[in-house]
């Protein structure tokens, strides 16, 4: 049974944020519940309500003062280590998610760059056809380069295109043999 993708907003109708409130406490209740006991750690979850004066505190009484008392004895530094408020978190993500994407442009750079290479290798790159002012612009010298790579990939292309397109055809007039040696 999959649930709709909830859209993420502040709920305006004083009621619905109200009904919404208790079943998402009761459920984060439930889940910390279920993390004390399952995995044996002490937890405590205290939520402020809006326009409440007293917290909501899971479990009351002794169990959270003690779990409160052993995270402020942590120095500073360790209490402070993993926390994180909204801007932090998007930026943690933010950096995650620039490195997966230099991964990625990095493999396609090596993917593309042996392709490129090889196809570079195919050109010919005498450079004494270059006249001087075209060697001292290096600009016009890869410009130059660059256009018959360019040529050079469109010709392969090309090529793939026919060597395909006769592959087809091959197919087509063996399967039409094929019909004919049925009959």
């Amino acid at each position: 049974m999959a649930k709709t993708k909830l859209k993420l907003a502040y709920i305006t109708n004083r009621s619905k944020r109200n009904a919404c409130y208790k079943r998402r406490k009761e459920g984060l209740l439930k889940k910390v519940n279920e993390l004390s006991t399952l995995c044996g750690v002490e937890a405590c979850i205290i939520i402020y309500p809006e326009n409440s004066a007293q917290p909501d505190i899971w479990p009351p009484g002794l169990r959270t003062r003690n779990v409160l008392g052993k995270f402020m004895s942590l120095p500073e530094l360790e209490r402070n280590k993993k926390m994180l408020d909204s801007e932090g978190f998007a930026n943690q993500t933010l950096e995650k998610t620039q490195k997966i994407l230099m991964k990625q442009i990095e493999k396609n750079q090596k993917k593309s760059g042996i392709f490129i290479s090889d196809t570079y290798k195919n050109l010919e790159c005498d450079t004494r056809d270059l006249n001087i002012n075209e060697a001292n612009n290096w600009k016009g010298f890869i410009e130059k380069r660059l256009n018959e790579v360019e040529q050079k990939l469109v010709s392969i292309k090309i090529q793939a295109e026919e060597e395909t397109e006769n592959g087809i055809e091959a197919v087509n007039g063996i399967a039409s043999l094929g019909h004919v040696a049925d009959v």
